[in-house]
């Protein structure tokens, strides 16, 4: 096995790396919420600020989203690390090609109704409606419509906060 493969196996199979990477994650989507709120303060008719409100809420569903996945992902290296193998880790979460947090994070923490939601609407974000104007069937596009998949509350920031922080602690306190 050569260097950088063994490198790659060190870095994959530590769970304290995808932790930092998702708390990088946070502190980017952290920086992003006085001017989401800004935005969101002023009507959308103003000239530029619907545009302004979507980029930021855009850019904060997927930053956040991601530091959700690389949390639940820490949770899942830390306890099974042969997940990560030479060849790649695409196993460590096999719901939503990768990205399918919002179910796999129920087999380790409890989490509330809104939680529930918001995790609903951040996976969305991930998958598809923070980075391409639709997704590829049309069917996921109709069902984020129906079920306001595309949206964003008050309480989100403080939702992320305390599932990032038990699902953390799930790592860490283990180390």
């Amino acid at each position: 096995m050569t260097q950088r493969k063994k490198l790659y196996l060190s870095i994959g199979r530590d769970p304290s790396q995808w932790v930092a990477q998702s708390r990088y994650l946070k502190i980017a989507a952290d920086a992003l919420l006085p001017q989401l709120r800004d935005a969101f303060s002023k009507p959308p008719t103003l000239p530029g600020n619907r545009e302004r409100q979507l980029a930021l809420y855009q850019a904060y569903m997927l930053q956040a989203g991601l530091a959700v996945e690389n949390a639940v992902k820490a949770v899942v290296i830390a306890s099974t690390p042969s997940l990560v193998t030479a060849t790649g880790c695409s196993k460590v979460i096999p719901e939503g090609h990768g990205h399918g947090f919002a179910a796999a994070i129920q087999r380790y923490i409890a989490v509330s109704e809104d939680e529930r939601s918001f995790l609903t609407r951040l996976e969305e974000c991930v998958l598809w409606s923070s980075r391409y104007p639709i997704p590829l069937k049309f069917t996921i596009y109709e069902r984020a419509e129906d079920e306001q998949r595309r949206s964003i509350t008050t309480r989100d920031p403080e939702l992320l906060q305390a599932m990032l922080t038990r699902l953390w602690h799930l790592v860490t306190d283990r180390m």
